[in-house]
């Protein structure tokens, strides 16, 4: 005896449409997520390497739950946030030359006491 609950009858634009809300509402988290850690002066790469341990925390299966699409992306909005909140990426020139220690300046030579 067959069950008419047991049989999913949803249209294929309703999966399409919870697939997009899923992948809106995962973007949200990551930057909401950036945005904090910015604000409490994560660095950029410090703050990537959080939410990419946290979005592999969440999603490591043990529920079945699919990675999000947009794991791959975490960087990009990850920068995008920083960018707005202020952050300048280092050029990358800047970072192939070592940066040089300023030159040391020499103590003035006194001058002797006028005599009265």
């Amino acid at each position: 005896m067959q069950f008419d609950y047991l049989v999913s009858n949803v249209s294929r634009s309703y999966t399409e449409g919870l697939k997009k809300r899923f992948d809106a509402s995962f973007a949200e988290e990551v930057q909401a997520r950036a945005q904090l850690l910015c604000n409490l002066g994560w660095t950029l790469e410090d703050a990537r390497k959080q939410i990419k341990a946290a979005v592999a925390w969440e999603f490591d299966g043990t529920w079945n739950r699919p990675v999000p699409r947009l794991a791959k992306a975490v960087d990009e909005q990850t920068l995008v946030i920083y960018q707005r909140l202020g952050y300048q990426a280092p050029k990358a020139a800047a970072k192939a030359s070592a940066p040089k220690a300023p030159a040391a300046k020499k103590p003035a030579a006194k001058k002797p006491a006028k005599k009265k």
